[in-house]
């Protein structure tokens, strides 16, 4: 390795570290943000509801303008700088606010840095790396980002525990601790050096699909179907405790879940440089069929455990294996590309819970997780005999070919 690449390589070490350190800080936030809405400023649930709707909605698109903007001034750095600093900002603000309408408007404020950071950030480490160590590398960023999630559950949870006052007193110590992990992952970005794209043949254009790869549009259309059949970790927390999981021990089954998210990101990674993404995602894809239909037929509440870990497995497999994949398909314009990925997956998961919840509230959990069992069935068969995002050659070596 030469002293260029290995500089490179750093970045993802330097952006991973920023996520660790902001994933800490907002995961000490969101478990609580609820409780702190609705008992300390007595907010009614469907607000809640309302304000992170609407904070998802926004940070699915503006990861797809924020991609667009990054390609078309050739500055990564600069966006994913101003990306988390916003979001470093909006959380100062949230242990001062006094009503609902303030604290939706600054955890929306959070969700814009989380749009405009994300797509820079993803091309950033795509360009920071060899072709043959994405998956290694994507995934190395995942894992630390999950084990900060996973960190800032548990700093959150001994304060609940361990905090001697009262209930209001403790949230806006939480809120407060939360900028000193934030504010670290910002500093440390100051180390990222900006790493461009080759020189387009292409003019960077908002919502031009004709532009795109075929190839990558048919990943798009797998991105999709995905995102409809991946249900938010909420569904499956709400049919735990309908079969029987306790109430105390909801945190410590959301726990699980990112432990086994966190833990199989990196070495998911690895399998998907040596053994390639196609396959690495359908093995990823019968599991997420396997949870929903578990999730259907399983009585035992103690199984409900071996779900959720199987759950942090099929997420494990697939965030950073996709990113890797996009990054594999595209070499010019990558940062609009990752806003591409990010806002189909986006509009799939939105459209996808909803349908879910409706069915589930009218006709039962069977349905709604048959219908994202049978959706991951089908995503199954499209990539098994789509031989446009087939990137293994016959000699049996993965072809890191990227495609204009």
């Amino acid at each position: 390795m030469n002293e260029e690449s290995g500089l490179k390589n750093k970045n993802v070490w330097w952006l991973s570290a920023t996520s660790f350190f902001t994933d800490i800080s907002s995961e000490m936030i969101f478990p609580i943000l609820p409780i702190f809405l609705k008992s300390v400023l007595g907010a009614p649930i469907w607000i809640i509801g309302v304000i992170e709707g609407v904070a998802q909605g926004v940070a699915a698109f503006l990861q797809y303008f924020a991609g667009f903007l990054a390609d078309k001034i050739n500055n990564h750095k600069k966006l994913v700088l101003w990306g988390y600093g916003i979001s470093f900002l909006a959380k100062g603000v949230f242990a001062l606010a006094n009503s609902a309408w303030m604290v939706s408007i600054f955890r929306i404020s959070d969700r814009v840095g989380k749009g405009i950071r994300t797509a820079p950030r993803d091309a950033l480490i795509a360009n920071s790396v060899d072709a043959s160590v994405r998956g290694r590398y994507f995934g190395l960023h995942r894992s630390l980002d999950t084990a900060g999630a996973i960190l800032g559950t548990v700093i959150a949870l001994l304060f609940l525990n361990f905090y001697d006052e009262g209930i209001a007193t403790v949230l806006r110590a939480v809120l407060y601790w939360s900028l000193v992990p934030a504010l670290i992952g910002w500093v440390l970005l100051l180390k990222v050096r900006e790493v461009g794209d080759v020189e387009s043949s292409r003019p960077v254009k908002l919502l031009a699909w004709g532009n795109l790869d075929k190839r990558f549009r048919d990943f798009l259309v797998l991105a999709f179907l995905f995102g409809l059949a991946n249900y938010s970790y909420a569904f499956y927390i709400l049919r735990a405790s309908e079969l029987g999981v306790a109430v105390f021990a909801v945190p410590l089954v959301y726990l699980v879940y990112n432990i086994f998210y966190g833990f199989s990101s990196y070495p998911a990674g690895i399998m998907s440089d040596k053994l390639g993404r196609k396959n690495i995602l359908i093995l990823a894809l019968v599991f997420l069929a396997a949870v929903n239909f578990g999730f259907i037929y399983v009585a035992n509440p103690s199984l409900v455990w071996v779900l959720f870990a199987l759950y942090g497995l099929v997420i494990g497999m697939t965030d950073g294996v996709m990113k890797a994949f996009v990054s594999d398909l595209v070499i010019e314009n990558r940062a609009l590309s990752f806003g591409w990925f990010n806002i189909i997956l986006g509009v799939a998961t939105i459209f996808g819970n909803v349908i879910g919840g409706v069915l589930w509230q009218r006709y039962g959990a069977f349905y709604a997780f048959g219908l994202s069992g049978f959706l991951g069935l089908i995503a199954v068969v499209y990539l098994f005999y789509k031989n446009s995002l087939a990137l293994k050659g016959g000699d049996g070596k993965i072809k890191f070919q990227a495609y204009r």
